[in-house]
């Protein structure tokens, strides 16, 4: 069973109930290669997480390593990368000139995450401190970030940038929408495996069917001109 989160455009449940995206296709084209049938489950991210330490699932897609995931998940190889970046008001720019996340506390810069979502060490380092967490709110529907984006409930939405860009397409605010240069994050990203229910043989399989398909034309296809289609500099 591979769990999946709503991640338009990586992967994403059709008004038909069908599962498409970049990522979607990734994983089907590895998993077919590799002789292995796959069950994708729609799941919130927190759970799929949790659920990984007994078995259920057995797969995540689109996870960074982390050293406590690493206690009961197997990483793949990468497969790409994810640019964690603050996306604002268009304009706004020069009201927050972010150099570094300590400046989120300078500039007292409210922003919306989702919590149980990888942002780098520094981000988890600082969520110990009092100042900077009373800056965070931790929400789950991307909807309700844009709307507090816009209400001016918050400051910026912290995310993966190409997922950000997408979703202001799909909703509309394209134009009203743009990105500090200060990158938060960026990390590879990999299938992770519950230690539970994956044999160390299974891993091996799946690494070399992936990193065969990372040479093809058609890897090149789906992830080669993200930073193309989805620019926001």
């Amino acid at each position: 069973m591979i769990g999946y989160s709503e991640f338009f455009p990586f992967m994403y449940t059709t008004e038909g109930s069908e599962v498409k995206g970049l990522d979607i296709k990734l994983v089907r084209k590895v998993f077919e290669k590799a002789g292995c049938k796959i069950e994708l489950v729609n799941m919130p991210w927190s759970r799929i997480v949790m659920g990984l330490k007994n078995g259920v699932p057995d797969v995540a897609l689109v996870a960074s390593k982390t050293k406590e995931r690493s206690m009961y998940a197997y990483f793949s190889v990468p497969y790409r990368n994810e640019q964690m970046r603050f996306m604002i008001r268009k304009n706004e720019a020069p009201k927050w000139p972010i150099q570094s996340l300590q400046d989120v506390i300078k500039y007292k810069m409210r922003i919306a995450v989702v919590l149980s979502n990888w942002f780098g060490e520094e981000f988890d380092e600082l969520k110990k401190n009092k100042e900077f967490k009373s800056l965070i709110s931790g929400v789950t529907e991307v909807s309700n970030r844009f709307s507090m984006l816009s209400l001016k409930r918050i400051d910026a939405i912290l995310h993966d940038k190409v997922y950000l860009t997408a979703m202001a397409k799909k909703l509309g605010k394209y134009d009203d929408i743009e990105f500090l240069p200060f990158v938060v994050n960026d990390d590879p990203v990999h299938f992770m495996f519950s230690k539970k229910t994956t044999p160390k043989t299974d891993l091996e399989l799946i690494n070399q069917m992936l990193k065969e398909f990372k040479k093809t034309p058609e890897y090149r296809e789906l992830f080669g001109d993200m930073k193309t289609h989805f620019s926001k500099d």
